[in-house]
């Protein structure tokens, strides 16, 4: 899995970004979507705090109704465009002066304190201050703190027995398990000193799930921001998707789509992310994430004769000893099928013909050894759930699932179809390969013991009459040259 970004990162923010107040803005009415009671009243704190920017901001998108609204959708409500709009359309225009940055951390004695001790990462410092302005009613960003939900549903901040429970056999499970350890230290590094009365575990937690969740990265200024209404965009693994960004000259971010639009159209922001992050990070994730993939290390043996050699090899190309390489459900990448021929090799003398660009075979026999590999690794990983394909699609047609039930269950049967597509592809590629490996280092037919039972059998009702056949043949001297000669 992709390490989620939770270290420091070299922030260009302070110089960029102006740490302004928010305006007021003239109100206009939304329709939110919601499931439950609780989820209306959360919507409406929600709708009232984002509808002080609707007017100047959501000119071209608005909230879809309950009704549009798919039941495996994230809580927040969808934005849909309000009219048809050709590629390169901007939907949406924030200044800047909206945004929290790391910089509005920084000018804040107290954060700026609290961060230095912790030794915290940009986004746990934005983590801080959103703990910090939800305890402070007269906050300056009070608007933006009430544009947020309160927490995200996220498995890092589920207990190990629900992660066990609902996603036994997905990596997830140990991925999710470690990065909350790793807030756990942070919180103690934190903890160590002096806390203010307005910081609690509890609170810092559930402010580190939204900052997860909500805030975006600006690629042309290099750090993160909270925003209002942003978060609420859907996100995609599609490069369709729409793409924000921060405009230094206008001093505003800018939702910008890339395909067009009809009117009642979702809009979704491009996320290049796996299910697995997805989830982690928004406690969502995307049917047919065309982004969607896992992982499977591959490793040189260290007792192999020619791992210095091989080890040599991998290095010019950039890889360790054992590298994560990414498995998709259509396809194969040739730098993963590369080293893993490469990994079995016996003869120096054929690692001339690896190839790192080109899908190279190297020999049958090599390239037979590293699928059936690849069909064992991807058998043991299915056999890691609890549950089949097909008890999942059972189980999402339910009506009554929770949320948290129909989340996991997508994500589990993505990862499964990830690895059903892994093997489908192991399996096309051996079917060319008509044999085995033997000692003698030729390939023999694998279903040459069958063949030899099944002829055997048929032969079975000819025994007589070829019995019979062999004996005339032998009075006639078929088979005797010297026979033939004295009959002459």
């Amino acid at each position: 899995m992709v390490g989620l970004a939770l270290s420091n990162k070299n922030s260009q923010c302070a110089a960029q970004v102006r740490p302004l107040r928010l305006p007021r803005c003239r109100t206009t009415t939304m329709t939110m979507t919601s499931t439950t009671s609780t989820g209306k009243s959360v919507m409406a704190t929600r709708a009232r705090a984002a509808s002080r920017y609707a007017s100047d901001l959501l000119a071209q998108l608005e909230y879809a109704s309950e009704a549009a609204s798919p039941r495996d959708a994230v809580d927040a409500p969808s934005l849909v465009s309000k009219a048809s709009l050709p590629p390169k359309s901007v939907l949406l225009s924030l200044p800047g002066d909206l945004a929290a940055t790391l910089t509005d951390v920084e000018q804040d004695g107290e954060l700026l304190a609290l961060v230095q001790a912790g030794g915290c990462s940009e986004l746990v410092s934005l983590a801080l201050f959103v703990a910090k302005q939800r305890a402070t009613p007269d906050s300056p960003w009070k608007d933006l703190i009430e544009s947020l939900p309160s927490s995200v549903d996220s498995p890092i901040f589920w207990s190990d027995e629900e992660r066990e429970t609902l996603l036994r056999g997905s990596p997830v499970v140990g991925e999710a398990k470690q990065r909350r350890a790793a807030l756990d230290a942070q919180w103690d590094a934190l903890a160590s000193g002096e806390l203010p009365a307005w910081l609690t575990k509890d609170g810092f937690m559930a402010a580190m799930s939204v900052v997860l969740s909500h805030a975006v990265f600006l690629p042309s200024v290099g750090c993160f921001a909270l925003l209002p209404i942003v978060g609420d965009l859907d996100k995609t693994g599609s490069e369709s998707g729409a793409v924000i960004d921060y405009d230094v000259d206008s001093n505003m971010v800018t939702v910008t789509s890339s395909i067009s639009l009809s009117a009642g159209d979702p809009v979704k922001v491009y996320d290049g992310r796996p299910n697995g992050e997805l989830y982690m990070a928004t406690g969502c994730v995307e049917r047919a994430n065309p982004s969607d993939f896992m992982t499977l290390t591959a490793s040189l043996v260290q007792t192999d004769r020619l791992y210095t050699m091989k080890q040599e090899v991998a290095a010019a190309m950039g890889f360790e000893a054992s590298v994560d390489f990414p498995i998709f459900e259509d396809r194969f990448t040739t730098q993963h099928l590369a080293f893993l021929r490469m990994s079995r090799l016996t003869d120096a003398a054929q690692m001339a013909k690896v190839s790192f660009e080109n899908d190279v075979i190297i020999s049958q026999e090599n390239e037979y050894e590293i699928l059936q590999l690849l069909m064992g690794d991807m058998r043991e990983a299915l056999q890691g759930y609890e549950t089949g394909m097909e008890e999942d699609v059972k189980e999402l047609q339910r009506t009554d699932l929770s949320r948290r039930e129909r989340m996991a269950a997508l994500l589990r049967l993505g990862e499964k179809r990830v690895l059903r597509g892994t093997m489908d592809g192991v399996r096309t590629r051996l079917a060319p390969i008509r044999g085995i490996p033997t000692k003698s280092g030729g390939m023999a037919d694998p279903n040459a013991d069958l063949i030899e039972i099944f002829e055997a059998v048929e032969n079975i009702p000819k025994a007589p009459a070829n019995l019979v056949k062999g004996l005339k043949a032998w009075w006639r001297g078929d088979d005797d040259p010297d026979w033939k000669k004295n009959q002459r």
